[in-house]
């Protein structure tokens, strides 16, 4: 494949998986703007529900990119930050679903940063808080492919993860 010059590979989320995507070196300017509109709207109007979903996918979004670059500490910033902020949305509005999954995403994102970085116990802690999340969501999944797969990847890595070590199963 011909390299292309002004171009850097960055890991983006799709689903459970993880995909490389060749990205302008421009690209981390345009999120970095995103986010600061982001900002902005949700500085503006408070109570907009959306405005703080909007930013917190705006968090997890830059978070993707400074874990790409190898900024790790950033990207770990980034991700509590969208944590907090889709907490704050679930706390508000427990009986969605949508609310209660974004919670899960953004923990599943510090799992993933942790792990990367060997802290095993910090990835299960957040892969432990995830399944129970999901376990109370149960049925609310079934028919959502995606989400349905998230909490296979869950499930998989937090077995994983509490595997004896020296374990083969």
């Amino acid at each position: 494949t011909p390299r292309r010059s002004g171009c850097k590979t960055i890991i983006l989320k799709r689903s459970s998986k993880w995909c490389s995507l060749p990205v302008r070196t421009g690209a981390r300017d345009l999120y970095q703007r995103s986010l600061a509109l982001r900002e902005s709207l949700a500085k503006a109007d408070p109570h907009s529900a959306q405005a703080q979903r909007d930013l917190s996918v705006s968090y997890e979004k830059v978070g993707d990119v400074e874990a790409q670059a190898g900024n790790l500490a950033g990207a770990r910033d980034l991700y509590q930050r969208s944590l907090a902020l889709n907490e704050a949305l679930a706390k508000a509005d427990p009986h969605s679903a949508q609310a209660q999954f974004d919670v899960v995403d953004a923990l599943r994102n510090l799992a993933r940063l942790a792990e990367a970085a060997g802290h095993l116990d910090e990835a299960r802690d957040h892969l432990e808080r995830a399944s129970a999340i999901l376990g109370q969501l149960g049925p609310r999944l079934e028919g959502h492919a995606e989400r349905e797969s998230i909490r296979e990847w869950v499930h998989a890595r937090l077995a994983t993860l509490t595997k004896p070590a020296g374990s083969s199963e």
